[in-house]
């Protein structure tokens, strides 16, 4: 559906709320993953722990309300854990850990990503999602620059998830 991540580009997935943004993100970090693409991914709507037990049952295969609410066995849960290390396990693969993320913070993490953290500096960045930043137009204008601008600088693909939250019947498609 993208095609082939390109360093120095920003690719923009945009859908309204509850169409699969996340799922669409996580299912590319699995093949980054796979393919030992070094990560860095911001989380926004997730503490990185709970994105990552998500990631956890989408690629068991296992009801995520299921997963997050403890109705599953222990076999199951062991499961998951399980995922969670190997998932994790790797030091290519880094969660942005810094709440409330602006763009100072995300240019902060960006930083350390390349210059201070051990391991590979990151060939990918994952951002879900944008409208957690800002909502604000002219902001969302700025912001959108900003990050085709770290994606130039540091010569990385970067993927950030958008909100769209127009009224239905407005447009083309509907």
């Amino acid at each position: 559906m993208l095609g082939p991540l390109v360093a120095g580009w920003l690719v923009a997935l945009g859908a309204r709320p509850g169409n699969g943004k996340t799922t669409l993100l996580l299912s590319l970090l699995s093949r980054l993953l796979e393919d030992r693409v070094p990560t860095l991914v911001f989380g926004t709507e997730m503490r990185p722990e709970d994105l990552v037990k998500k990631w956890a049952a989408m690629r068991l295969g296992m009801d995520e309300l299921d997963v997050f609410s403890g109705r599953i066995g222990a076999g199951d849960r062991d499961r998951v854990e399980r995922e969670i290390v190997r998932l994790t396990e790797w030091d290519g693969l880094t969660f942005a850990t810094t709440p409330r993320l602006d763009l100072g913070r995300l240019a902060n993490e960006v930083r350390w990503a390349f210059d201070a953290r051990t391991g590979p500096s990151p060939r990918a960045l994952l951002l879900d999602h944008l409208h957690r930043i800002t909502q604000d137009c002219e902001e969302l204008e700025l912001l959108a620059k900003e990050l085709k601008e770290i994606a130039v600088e540091r010569r990385v693909a970067f993927v950030a998830a958008a909100q769209l939250n127009r009224e239905q019947g407005v447009g083309p498609f509907d």
